[in-house]
């Protein structure tokens, strides 16, 4: 792996690719400029995802030999090698698969990874990946600066429209959304990870967009939206569904922001939403059979495993952490929950590990209590909670971290595979104690500011 990844082959179209993808980026920044005057966060962004995808593919050429970036490198690299022998193959591959044990591949082609070829989620990043292989010039190098330009493009669209709101100064949003370390070095390179988090951002950026009735469910955003949920559906389906209940109750907050001034109305949309929360609930829980792999229990039962294996599995790190459970029933899974998510959000601790590759994780994780304590324990806490409560985002933040946090906190055990997994939950726990402290409340009139409101 470290002889190609510092072959001049692989490192020219890196650096051909790095160019002009930065040529483009400027261009992005000082055309819109002129027009918007809101994008000064546009070149840090993409040369932050740029920097971190160098040490992500450094980190894990050097001390992995390549590990799981380079094993969905050279399971792209051998479907591109199959279109160039025989394309109808290679769309039969990409289409369907595996109708025949690694029938499409033979020597000469290559054979993509076992673990890689095994797992449909899995290789299904791959064949995504492969698809980038026909301008990279087979490049690891150059895929990897393509992806990271793709993921800042996708996360400043983000930062963009929560900074349209108006709910917290530009600096902020953009420290929480797009500056978070470990989210931009595990989710830019060649990863599973990092198809993920761009399939939730592009979706979350669109629903908002067509729920705001800023765009159509027939234009662009529309065909962003399909694309997300067919990605996550694809690699981690239980994703969709751990974004279905935020984005259901972020919605009916903009519905019943709608109403304004009327307290009858929202009261009755408010029992209205709830009765119909509680009905797909219900449908989803007594007719599980109807969801084949998404079933709840299927879900638990899965999780249930992978917490097992990571936690009595001798084979794997030392460093991990150990959740009080032995009932893995539905009950007993929620008497864990709260040390579940206090794990998914804030450690390791500073006292769970000596490794030094967590460091940016601990103290990610001490900024983040701090900013909770402060959330909590500073005055006029109702008012902050109700500013929360009022805006979307936030409401679609707070569940989202929950859910995600609990997820991730409950299945990881091991804090390699912890900090990884919960790094699409970062920027929205940013987002919700950064515009919880120092956001502030608007009226149809003027903005009041929260830390002024507090003081007088």
């Amino acid at each position: 792996m470290r002889n190609q990844l510092f072959s001049v082959g692989d490192i020219l179209p890196g650096i051909f690719w790095l160019v002009i993808l930065a040529i483009i980026s400027h261009y992005i920044k000082f055309y819109r400029q002129k027009k918007e005057q809101e994008h000064q966060f546009y070149l840090l962004n993409f040369y932050f995802k740029i920097f971190f995808v160098i040490a992500f593919s450094g980190v894990y050429a050097i001390m992995y030999n390549g590990g799981d970036t380079f094993a969905y490198y050279r399971g792209s690299e051998t479907l591109n090698n199959l279109f160039f022998h025989n394309p109808l193959n290679y769309f039969d591959e990409i289409s369907q698969g595996k109708e025949i044990y690694y029938g499409n591949f033979n020597a000469q082609i290559g054979y993509p990874p076992g673990w890689i070829y095994r797992e449909d989620e899995s290789y299904f990043v791959s064949k995504i990946i492969s698809l980038l292989m026909f301008v990279s010039f087979k490049s690891y190098w150059a895929m990897s600066f393509i992806l990271a330009f793709i993921m800042a493009n996708v996360n400043y669209r983000l930062y963009r429209y929560v900074a349209t709101l108006n709910f917290l100064p530009k600096k902020l949003a953009a420290l929480a959304l797009l500056f978070v370390p470990s989210v931009s070095f595990w989710c830019t390179g060649i990863s599973k990870d990092t198809v993920v988090l761009i399939a939730i951002l592009m979706g979350l950026v669109a629903t908002f967009k067509i729920v705001h009735k800023k765009a159509g469910i027939l234009s662009i955003e529309g065909l962003f939206l399909i694309l997300s949920s067919f990605l996550l559906i694809e690699i981690r389906a239980f994703l969709l569904l751990a974004m279905l209940a935020p984005l259901f109750f972020a919605i009916s907050t903009h519905w019943i922001n709608q109403l304004g001034e009327k307290p009858v109305l929202k009261m009755g949309l408010r029992l209205f939403i709830l009765l119909i929360g509680m009905g797909g609930l219900s449908l989803y829980l007594f007719n599980s059979s109807n969801f084949g792999s998404l079933a709840p229990e299927k879900i638990l039962q899965e999780a249930a495993t992978i917490q097992r294996d990571f936690a009595q599995n001798s084979t794997y790190s030392t460093d991990r952490y150990q959740l009080n459970i032995n009932d893995y029933s539905l009950w007993g899974m929620l008497k864990v929950a709260p040390e579940a998510i206090i794990a998914g959000i804030y450690r390791p601790f500073a006292w769970d590990s000596r490794n030094v590759a967590l460091a940016i994780n601990i103290l990610e994780g001490i900024v983040l209590l701090l900013l909770t304590l402060v959330f909590f324990f500073k005055s006029n806490l109702k008012q902050r909670i109700q500013f929360v409560r009022s805006n979307e985002v936030l409401v679609f933040s707070f569940f989202y971290v929950l859910i995600m946090a609990f997820m991730t906190g409950f299945s990881s055990s091991l804090y390699g595979v912890l900090v990884r997994l919960r790094a699409p939950l970062l920027p929205f726990a940013f987002l919700l104690l950064l515009a919880g402290i120092y956001g502030y409340y608007k009226n149809n009139k003027n903005g009041i500011d929260l830390l002024n409101a507090e003081s007088e």
